[in-house]
């Protein structure tokens, strides 16, 4: 079998609504809200009702896609929460699947490319059990471009220059403008590519006062 089509659900906010027997003849679900909204209890009896269906189908594998609507947690409660993390998972590694990440570019002569790093895993204050989590560093570009803009974001095993302006080197078109803070490992930056490297100094603003420069 190619498909099947299902019997349509319908909320209503009266509890026999005119012509309800009529309405019980057709081939659907009806059920009660005063808001005539989903509700969690209503999702699960839906889903409950089309695991009964499907029992004797041993075959078939379902793949359900739900939003992250409140209604969820009672599926979740019942799935366990391990297994649902294991289904997002697959799902964004499916997606990833898509990307061209090798033959990604850039930027561009006169366009520009914002570049940081994230240390993930750090601990506010040096204190707590999460301090022997190991740290990971990750190294992101993105493009500042009003439509269609690009990012890319890697783990890195540090945040050397040797790590990062080969990173840049291999993901940004030459002539590219490179918005950055004042780490250390970006200074030479202007030697490659014929990039054009613009700085902030985070230790005393966000926004360049000489330039106008906004890094966010």
């Amino acid at each position: 079998m190619l498909g099947q089509k299902l019997p349509l659900m319908v909320i209503g906010k009266s509890e026999k609504p005119r012509n309800y027997k009529e309405i019980l003849k057709l081939n659907l679900y009806y059920y009660l809200n005063k808001s005539a909204w989903m509700t969690g209890k209503i999702f699960f009896d839906l889903l409950e009702n089309l695991k009964k269906k499907m029992a004797n189908d041993n075959d078939r594998k379902i793949l359900l896609f739900v939003d992250n609507l409140g209604l969820v947690a009672y599926v979740i409660e019942d799935l366990g929460r391990e297994f649902v993390s294991l289904v997002f998972y697959r799902l964004r590694q499916m997606c990833s699947l898509g990307l061209d990440k090798g033959s990604l570019l850039l930027g561009g002569s006169g366009k520009i490319v914002e570049i940081d790093e994230s240390l993930y895993a750090r601990v506010k204050f040096n204190k707590c059990k999460d301090l022997k989590r190991a740290q990971v560093w990750v190294f992101g570009l993105v493009e500042r471009i009003e439509n269609n803009s690009k990012c890319y974001m890697v783990l890195v095993p540090d945040r050397e220059a040797l790590t990062l302006l080969g990173i840049i080197y291999e993901k940004c078109r030459e002539g590219t403008i490179i918005y950055s803070d004042c780490w250390s490992s970006y200074s030479n930056l202007s030697q490659l590519k014929n990039f054009h490297n613009k700085t902030v100094n985070h230790s005393f603003n966000f926004v360049d006062p000489e330039s106008g420069f906004i890094f966010f």
